[in-house]
């Protein structure tokens, strides 16, 4: 399959678990459904767990046939459940057709769906059958299970192919099981004729046509999850309110075990992207960057794109057109700044340092230099400074009671 493993999955026969540690180092996790013992082997990452019964065995218990292939101490290929000939065939399929895999974990419906819209496969079609009879007659089962568990899943699919997930998602039936708020849209007609649903799904597709263009980001999931809650808790023929989007995308959100720095980046995406819709100066962008980060801005610089090009209506060309002149404007607030990064040699860093403001202006540290690099930081966004000379002829020309 051309990937390279995040870890390598070793399985011994060991006595105990405290025998693999002497032997390998490395500590013992428990925070599955097995134990196992992370270490290194020939200096890659490896969870190693203890042989229950035989090696058909212990594949058995894999959730698909892809990953239920084992390579012996000998170099032979073990593969019982003919997993080369799916990967050959781009099919994800329960270990040995078994049902009893999903009564065992539930979540594997959920990975079922993510191993396919990640690998680009398609569904055995006996599995398709299993896990659809399954999702219809164990809701309850699924519901009950850890929430944060299919969260994760969720939010792997959703980094790499966020349409595609939700698209095959709801084919399956689940999102009225994990998102039945996003399930309310189908019913809010918009303009053109379509639904806040359909329009979720087509900024979802420009999303990830975007993605497929350039390499992954730390941008990635934040942007999807912004498209995913971005209409929710809409009603029919009026604007969107988004304190309600806001509030059922932190449920959401905290329910499948994000962390508080992605919650409220997409927060702030949801919050702000409109204020790409109107033309805004070099000065208000980079403000905007330096209050919450270059990293946020370029994710909802990102997503107006996306989400514009989803969109139809009279002012669709015009809102464009404005969107795309104010990337230019924040790319040239950017480029200022990573060209005083390469010229001082380190990110982040500055023409002048807190240390000489305080040498130069004779000042003690404290509020009046932070506030006096705060400003010098506004100048380089918007290309005012662009050296450490033109930084010190203006620190000598300043007038330090405007930054007390």
């Amino acid at each position: 399959m051309r990937r390279v493993p995040a870890a390598l999955s070793i399985v011994v026969d060991a006595p105990s678990y405290e025998s693999l540690i002497k032997t390998f180092g490395g500590e013992v996790i428990k925070n599955r459904t097995y134990p196992y013992v992370q270490t290194e082997v020939c200096g890659e990452s490896s969870q190693m767990s203890i042989l229950k019964g035989t090696i058909r065995d212990e594949l058995a218990s894999r959730d698909f046939s892809i990953n239920a292939i084992a390579i012996r101490h000998d170099g032979h290929i073990e593969d019982p459940f003919g997993g080369r000939h799916d990967i050959r065939n781009k099919l994800v399929r329960l270990t040995g057709d078994n049902v009893e895999l999903l009564n065992n974990n539930p979540l594997r419906v959920v990975r079922l769906i993510r191993f396919a819209v990640n690998l680009n496969m398609s569904i055995y079609w006996k599995s398709e059958m299993d896990a659809r009879i399954f999702i219809e007659t164990h809701k309850d089962m699924i519901l009950n299970s850890m929430s944060s568990r299919w969260g994760r899943e969720i939010f792997i699919g959703m980094r790499v192919k966020p349409h595609d997930m939700l698209r095959l998602a709801d084919y399956y039936g689940l999102i009225s099981l994990f998102i039945p708020k996003f399930e309310d849209l189908k019913e809010i007609r918009i303009e053109g004729g379509g639904t806040l649903y359909s329009h979720t799904l087509d900024t979802l597709k420009e999303i990830q046509d975007y993605f497929q263009k350039r390499k992954p980001t730390t941008n990635d999931l934040v942007i999807s999850l912004a498209g995913l809650f971005h209409h929710m808790g809409s009603v029919q023929d009026n604007p969107v309110d988004i304190s309600v989007s806001s509030e059922i995308a932190k449920e959401y959100l905290k329910m499948w075990g994000a962390t508080d720095n992605v919650i409220e980046r997409i927060l702030i995406i949801m919050r702000e992207y409109r204020m790409f819709y109107s033309t805004r100066s070099e000065y208000e962008l980079c403000l905007f960057a330096l209050d919450n980060g270059f990293d946020t801005i370029k994710a909802i610089s990102d997503f107006c794109l996306c989400n514009i090009r989803a969109s139809v209506g009279a002012d669709v060309a015009k809102s464009n057109e404005i969107i795309i002149q104010n990337n230019r404007r924040l790319y040239e607030v950017f480029r200022r700044f990573q060209e005083m990064w390469y010229k001082m040699e380190k990110d982040n860093s500055r023409y002048i340092t807190g240390e000489e403001v305080a040498k130069i202006l004779n000042l003690s540290p404290g509020n009046v230099i932070t506030n006096i690099l705060r400003k010098h930081d506004e100048l380089v966004g918007i290309g005012d400074i662009t050296s450490s000379r033109d930084a010190v002829n203006w620190l000598l020309d300043l007038d330090v009671s405007l930054y007390k």
